[in-house]
Order: C-alpha cells, then sequence, then structure tokens
C-alpha cells in the first residue's frame, strides 16, 4: 500500500505546494474586488482622550454614607454590614475585587465608615479616603490580626472578629462625640447587642452571594 504523503495529499487537492512559490489560496487582491469580496475600510474617528478624575468625587461619596446613616437612623437601626461588591463600590467608592477572602464595610448609623479587609487590599484601601478598618494577613487566618505576621494555630473565625469590631466602632463614634441613646454603659451593651444581633440574623445574609444584612 502506497503512503499518502502531504506533498501528494495539497496536489490531490488542487493547491500548489511548491517550495519556490508561495500558495495562493484565495486569489490576488485584484480577484477579490472584482468578486465583490474586498470592502473599503471605515475610517477611524477621532475620539478626545479622556482625562483624570475616572471616578465620582470623594464628596459624593461622602454624601452617599450620610444618606444612607439618615435611613438607618428613620428605620432605628444601629448600622448595616455590606459585604456584596458592588454594594461597597457604591457606597464607599472603594473599587476592589471579590475573591475567597471576606471583605465587608460597616457603616453606622452615627460615626465613620469602617473596612474589615484581607491583608491583600491593604494598600488599595489606604489610597481612600476611609481611614477606619481593620484587617486580617490571609484566608483562612489565624494569629493576630492588623500585622504581617503569621502564627500557625487554630483557624480564626472572621465573622466574629468583623461584628466584635462593629462594636468597637460604635464606642469610638461615642467617645468623638455621636452620642447613642445613652450613657457609656448603655451604648456598650447596645455594641454587644448589635453583634449579638448580628450573629444572629446575619450567619446566613453574611455568606458569598447572599444580600447584605442590616444589624
Amino acid at each position: 500500500m502506497q503512503r499518502l504523503t502531504r506533498r501528494a495529499f495539497l496536489a490531490s487537492l488542487g493547491v500548489s505546494a511548491s517550495l519556490g512559490s508561495p500558495m495562493r489560496l484565495f486569489g490576488s487582491r485584484g480577484d477579490l474586488v472584482s468578486a465583490g469580496w474586498d470592502h473599503p475600510r471605515e475610517p477611524i474617528p477621532q475620539v478626545t482622550p479622556l482625562s483624570p478624575p475616572f471616578r465620582l468625587p470623594e464628596s459624593w461619596y461622602r454624601q452617599t454614607v450620610k444618606r444612607l446613616q439618615e435611613r438607618l437612623a428613620q428605620r432605628g437601626l444601629d448600622g448595616i454590614i455590606l459585604k456584596d461588591r458592588w454594594n461597597i463600590i457604591y457606597v464607599s467608592g472603594l473599587f476592589h475585587t471579590t475573591t475567597e477572602r471576606p471583605f465587608w464595610l460597616f457603616v453606622p448609623t452615627r460615626g465613620e465608615p469602617v473596612f474589615f479587609y484581607p491583608g491583600l487590599d491593604k494598600d488599595l484601601v489606604n489610597t481612600w479616603w476611609i481611614k477606619e478598618g481593620e484587617w486580617y494577613f490571609d484566608y483562612p487566618h489565624a494569629g493576630p490580626f492588623n500585622t504581617l505576621a503569621y502564627k500557625a494555630g487554630p483557624r480564626a473565625d472572621l465573622l466574629q472578629w468583623m461584628l466584635k469590631g462593629t462594636g468597637q466602632a460604635r464606642l469610638r463614634a461615642r467617645a468623638s462625640g455621636h452620642r447613642g441613646r445613652g450613657g457609656a454603659d448603655d451604648d456598650e451593651a447596645h455594641a454587644g447587642g448589635l453583634a449579638r444581633s448580628a450573629i444572629r440574623s446575619g450567619r446566613r445574609s453574611l455568606t458569598p452571594h447572599a444580600d447584605d444584612q442590616d444589624a
């Protein structure tokens, strides 16, 4: 049985396989024009280059936070915990990417918003206007927080860590003049109640792809 070579196969198709001349599968440009296959190139439109800033100003996001806080007060709530990336971007203006690492924004009814985020995003968070925040080294996390040192050990419950931080944020707001409904004892008890309430109602909603939870 004769072996079919590549050259013989191409020759059977009527295609020149000569090494001395290029393959002309589709003919010349003149042939394409006469056959109606050649179209004139569309002119490239002149576009004016964009100039910064490329996102809304900080004042817009501050007003957005203020409007959100007013709605929280109207509903008698102490704050809201945002986990959905687009909700965080809309409220804070911090454009970031969602990964397996939990990222939260807590907006209290009184006081400044607080980020709870992975160390991977530390440089990004530090460039934006919200200065309150706490971070963990990586996910899953073990050891101390707000430091680059990693310590092997039991896996930390990041939800519990974040909820504890929201209570501390409320106490800081009280100390800076954003008083709650009562005195120091009332505020401290209320902050603890906020965390406990969020634990009861928020565990299901603070999982990926869930809606954000107000507490």
